[in-house]
């Protein structure tokens, strides 16, 4: 519950910091409709729901933006979670900003014997930062601090 949290916060903020500067749509509006979704762990269960859900966001006239808030993917990070997420959000009608969980890139792609997880090295991480900045087209905009207990990681759709 704790990282559902720190999740909203670190997208409220994202959205706060720079929601102001990127377009929303041609007619001139006094407001702009940010969507937030968090933690699709994708693939996972609920398949049919969490395609609905994008169908009906796609449905809505007034969005300007969908922010989601990691976990993106199911468990590890894998090139096949990555290859899902990229699949399912192609559907996705609206400007898409992902910001990246602990399941998306934190963790080595082999669980131990005894099925858990386990941190992987900083290469590993960087190498799956940038599969997943290729995969997303999108710039990483890291304002991490060695003294914050967590990593920031910002995402925005190249133009």
């Amino acid at each position: 519950m704790r990282h559902f949290f720190k999740s909203l916060n670190l997208g409220l903020v994202f959205i706060f910091l720079f929601g102001c500067y990127l377009p929303i749509s041609a007619q001139e509006k006094d407001y702009t409709h940010v969507v937030v979704l968090s933690d699709p762990h994708l693939p996972g269960r609920n398949i049919p729901m969490k395609q609905k859900t994008i169908e009906t966001i796609n449905s809505w006239p007034d969005v300007d933006r969908i922010a989601v808030l990691g976990d993106i993917c199911q468990d590890l990070g894998t090139v096949e979670e990555y290859n899902y997420a990229k699949k399912f959000f192609s559907r996705v009608k609206k400007p898409f900003y992902p910001i990246t969980g602990n399941h998306d890139y934190i963790y080595d792609d082999l669980k131990t014997a005894a099925a858990k997880r386990v941190k992987a090295p900083s290469s590993v991480r960087k190498a799956k930062l940038e599969r997943l900045k290729k995969l997303f087209r999108c710039l990483i905009y890291n304002t991490a601090k060695k003294q914050l207990p967590i990593t920031l990681f910002f995402y925005l759709w190249m133009i």
